[in-house]
């Protein structure tokens, strides 16, 4: 049975969501995980393209919310997305990407939608991200 992960990110963050696409489909390939990005996976015939990125959060095990300056500069389809996440109650994961802990706090002053304040674990490592990703496929 395939479970898909959303992955959100900037525009200019592809190439790093590309690998990291990658690298969550390899390691957890026994757990039948499809990473899905916008570039690779969004159908091009799709016109309402709002719709259809709503469709995929909901349909997702869990999203994976890679922040970088440029989502905090212009990232509105990616607080979008975490709207849906949370909306759908889709456990979602925080990486910083170019972005430290406390450049986001810092940041999020200036940043008026509601997750730049929310609560956010530091220091969370990739490992710790599989096994708790790893957990949640499995239905712990």
């Amino acid at each position: 049975m395939t479970k898909q992960v959303f992955i959100s990110y900037s525009g200019r963050d592809e190439f790093e969501a590309s690998l990291l696409q990658y690298a969550l489909e390899r390691i957890l390939e026994n757990e039948g995980v499809v990473a899905w990005t916008f570039q690779r996976d969004q159908g091009r015939s799709e016109r309402d393209i709002a719709q259809s990125l709503k469709h995929r959060v909901q349909e997702s095990v869990a999203s994976i919310f890679l922040v970088s300056p440029d989502t905090l500069d212009s990232g509105a389809s990616q607080w979008m997305e975490l709207a849906y996440a949370d909306a759908f109650d889709v456990k979602t994961f925080i990486l910083l990407h170019h972005l430290t802990f406390d450049e986001l706090k810092q940041r999020a002053q200036e940043c008026h939608h509601y997750s730049c304040r929310a609560n956010v674990i530091p220091r969370w490592t990739g490992r710790r991200l599989l096994r708790t990703l790893e957990s949640r496929l499995r239905g712990n």
